[in-house]
């Protein structure tokens, strides 16, 4: 019975920190989803690459993801994202901003 307290518990938890994260950035939302629109319409772009000696980042877009490469000795990032699902989760999020 306390197993199930505590996994209750460490739910909740998360849940509010979720929901606090999400008041907290849901003013920016806005921009966020606005770009993620705009986004939509270049399935295959090139946003950023850099080169800096050892260290490479490239922001892209392709088949309708963003993509995010990041590299520097010993750490390597990839991040892929539909851009609906930014555009949605971002809808989403900016419902829960504070009236103003």
């Amino acid at each position: 019975m306390k197993a199930a307290a505590k996994d209750t518990t460490s739910t909740f938890g998360r849940l509010r920190q979720s929901l606090r994260a999400g008041q907290q950035s849901a003013k920016f939302m806005p921009l966020v989803h606005a770009v993620a629109k705009e986004l939509q319409k270049y399935p295959e772009a090139e946003l950023v690459e850099v080169h800096d000696g050892e260290q490479y980042v490239r922001i892209r877009t392709h088949n309708g993801n963003l993509l995010i490469e990041a590299n520097e000795p010993g750490q390597t990032v990839h991040v892929s994202c539909p851009l609906a699902t930014i555009d949605d989760v971002s809808s989403e999020l900016a419902a829960l901003a504070p009236a103003s």
